[in-house]
């Protein structure tokens, strides 16, 4: 989804500032953002502390961003892979894996993009917090394709060769209603 310039500052900031404090901490010199969308935290957040930033979106979204620093590639990932012949210090997939059925490519380009020394963010709403208890009414986003809860994003970044090495949560107030992030940093695991 692209967002207008004010609407995207709104969204995933506290993903957007892990990832600049881990650039800072580390000297982190690349980044890769799969499903960056439009890319005014990566401008705000990371393009003072990195050279190189790449962006992974939709080409439907790939052709509104107008933003002349790092570069843009358009590309469907549960359809199409991609081999940037790059590792890269940070990945980041700030809310991209619910709205895929199914997460092997996002995880896939993961794996091809990162070494043993890059640090991964990946963000997703918590699933128990999309919903109404009181009501039982599901308040989540009808582009979503899956919701997870904490325990199963555990299990499938674990399944899929990773580490966690710390987990947040944070509120997303922003949205039409307010619901809980788990935010998970980590890295691969040693072979």
């Amino acid at each position: 989804m692209f967002r207008r310039k004010n609407d995207a500052m709104s969204f995933q900031i506290p993903v957007y500032l892990e990832a600049r404090n881990l650039a800072v901490e580390r000297g982190a010199q690349s980044v890769l953002d799969i499903g960056c969308g439009n890319p005014q935290k990566l401008r705000a957040f990371l393009m003072p502390f990195v050279n190189t930033i790449v962006g992974l979106d939709l080409p439907e979204v790939v052709e509104k961003i107008d933003e002349t620093f790092g570069d843009w590639i358009g590309l469907d990932i549960e359809k199409n892979g991609i081999d940037l012949k790059q590792k890269f210090d940070i990945v980041i997939a700030a809310d991209v894996i619910e709205h895929l059925s199914n997460p092997d490519g996002l995880f896939d380009i993961v794996m091809r993009h990162s070494d043993q020394e890059s640090m991964i963010l990946i963000s997703t709403p918590e699933r128990e917090s999309l919903r109404d208890k009181e009501n039982g009414i599901w308040l989540g986003n009808d582009q979503h394709k899956h919701e997870y809860s904490k325990e199963e994003m555990i299990a499938l970044i674990e399944a899929k060769g990773l580490k966690i090495m710390k987990r947040f949560l944070y509120r997303e107030d922003a949205s039409v209603f307010s619901y809980v992030e788990n935010v998970f940093v980590c890295k691969r695991r040693e072979n």
